[in-house]
């Protein structure tokens, strides 16, 4: 009369791991949501972008300290792989930038695009150099944006002495977001737009908070 007790004991056993992987699958569709919910919330919305000339969507890892506060060092972020073949180039664009003085690219922050107009003045403060753009001069916080060394020149006072304060036609000025600059248009100059590898997907909170200094 005992023998129908190891078919209870299967059956009970075999519920129990049936609830196991039920609760398992539904933890991981619960992850999945919520990583999907925070990638949404902090990428901003790319659907009404001309992605028609972009090759791919790549992800990069952040390699200095240059971007802090927009994009932090070690932290991931994508690129619109050839944005800029068929999209112009705005101000405030964060972009991926090939660094003919590195084997990795760099992210910097484009700061006046073809026609617009600027000066290098001498820093106050130090001895470095800033910078108007249109008649205004870049910040960063609340103070001038310095970068190089006055005792080295600039690349970019050099350019304005030539040919003038206008940045041509198929170049940029960019620089990191905290200064000084470097391994951009402080050491380079204006920079070529082909140069540009694509348009850098960022949290747009990051830059609500940073606010209008950005």
């Amino acid at each position: 009369m005992s023998s129908p007790e190891p078919t209870n004991n299967a059956a009970l056993q075999s519920r129990n791991w049936s609830h196991t992987i039920l609760v398992a699958a539904l933890v991981l569709v619960g992850v999945g949501l919520v990583f999907r919910a925070l990638k949404s919330k902090y990428l901003p919305e790319v659907a009404h972008l001309d992605k028609s000339c972009v090759d791919e969507t790549k992800a990069y890892a952040m390699t200095d300290n240059y971007m802090s506060g927009i994009i932090d060092r070690g932290e991931e972020f994508q690129v619109l792989v050839g944005y800029y073949e068929c999209n112009p180039v705005q101000p405030k664009d964060i972009v991926l930038f090939n660094d003919p003085e590195k084997q990795q690219p760099v992210v910097k922050v484009v700061r006046a695009v073809p026609e617009d107009k600027f000066a290098v003045f001498p820093d106050k403060r130090d001895r470095r150099w800033n910078i108007k753009i249109n008649g205004e001069t870049l910040v960063h916080r609340d103070d001038p944006y310095s970068f190089g060394l006055k005792t080295a020149g600039s690349p970019l006072l050099n350019y304005e002495k030539e040919n003038g304060s206008k940045v041509p036609t198929g170049q940029v000025i960019i620089f990191s977001y905290k200064p000084p600059g470097i391994q951009d248009s402080s050491t380079f100059g204006t920079i070529p737009i082909s140069k540009l590898i694509g348009k850098v997907i960022v949290d747009p909170a990051r830059l609500e908070k940073i606010g209008k200094n950005f």
